[in-house]
């Protein structure tokens, strides 16, 4: 009897100690492919970003990683469909800020809250919103573009009210008192191609939207939002060079997840994603693609966007932007 105890006893330690690593093995994150939301369509700067990013994370997490489009309202269908997924790190979106705070404050939906997000890691900085014109266009400078906007009502494209753009247009309006027909389009790329196809006379978009028509000379940069000069754009004039000395922004991308993720599971993700955006070669192909590499870790990310945020607040407030009702 004693044997068959000892017998006993021993099948079921082994079952307890062979059932250890399983178990370990099912809970191991991640184990399943991770979605990285876009709330703009295809081929704009904050999508451009993300389609970078995933053969680099891939690599890192060795789990699959599927960039899903999910375009309308600005981003609020992405984000919304982000506050409502499960926290466990396995459905992230790809901000685009500041848009996304601005059209939270002017149109005061309730949905989600992008500041009450799971900050995981700022991955591009320093892309800013440029004004174009087709290359052909008599428009060859920003002072040709005040004289002819006196002359004649002009279309400008750009995206959709509340978005980085739109944003850009709105600070143009009140900075410099010219005022546009403008005609919001599905992302930066859309509104480029609009604007290269005559559909518009000008365009606002980021400069990662329009940095390859204006490489092959297709369109125009006639003035930038950027802080200071960039070397990178070296014949573009910024607003604050032409006298607008409060007229510029500056816009970022990073993953956001959730609320309530569990800090082991953004340690995960944040140190992945460190590491991917380090990689030479992904620094290489955003040269290329036309996006700048400004990593921060997801404190500094949290910490900036707060500070964004209430900056956007301030100005959105004082030209009663706010009160705009947003569809």
């Amino acid at each position: 009897m004693r044997k068959v105890f000892l017998c006993l006893m021993v099948l079921f330690f082994s079952f307890i100690v062979s059932g250890i690593p399983a178990i370990h093995g099912e809970d191991k994150f991640p184990n399943k492919p991770i979605t990285i939301l876009v709330g703009r369509s295809a081929g704009g700067s904050t999508d451009m970003v993300a389609r970078t990013l995933e053969p680099f994370l891939n690599k890192e997490l060795k789990v699959p990683i599927v960039v899903q489009n999910q375009p309308g309202a600005g981003g609020d269908i992405a984000n919304t469909n982000l506050w409502r997924s499960a926290p466990d790190g396995y459905t992230l979106i790809m901000s685009a800020l500041p848009s996304d705070t601005i059209r939270q404050i002017i149109t005061g939906q309730k949905n989600f809250d992008i500041l009450k997000m799971t900050f995981i890691y700022g991955i591009a900085g320093g892309d800013f919103n440029v004004i174009i014109v087709p290359y052909d266009s008599p428009i060859k400078n920003f002072n040709d573009l005040k004289r002819v906007a006196s002359e004649k009502t002009l279309t400008a494209g750009g995206t959709t009210p509340g978005s980085n753009s739109w944003y850009a247009y709105t600070l143009l309006s009140e900075h410099t008192g010219l005022k546009f027909k403008y005609v919001p389009y599905n992302s930066g790329t859309e509104a480029a191609m609009a604007t290269l196809g005559g559909h518009v006379d000008l365009g606002v978009t980021s400069v990662i939207s329009a940095a390859k028509p204006v490489q092959n000379k297709q369109l125009r940069i006639i003035a930038g939002f950027a802080p200071k000069h960039d070397p990178e754009y070296p014949d573009v004039k910024m607003m604050v060079e032409l006298g607008y000395k409060d007229l510029y922004f500056a816009t970022r991308q990073g993953l956001l997840g959730p609320p309530g993720m569990k800090k082991e599971i953004v340690n995960i993700l944040a140190k992945a994603v460190a590491r991917a955006v380090k990689d030479p070669k992904f620094i290489d192909l955003a040269k290329k693609q036309g996006f700048t590499v400004d990593p921060v870790d997801s404190e500094e990310f949290r910490k900036e966007t707060i500070e964004g945020a209430e900056t956007a607040r301030a100005i959105l407030q004082k030209i009663g932007a706010i009160k705009a009702k947003i569809k």
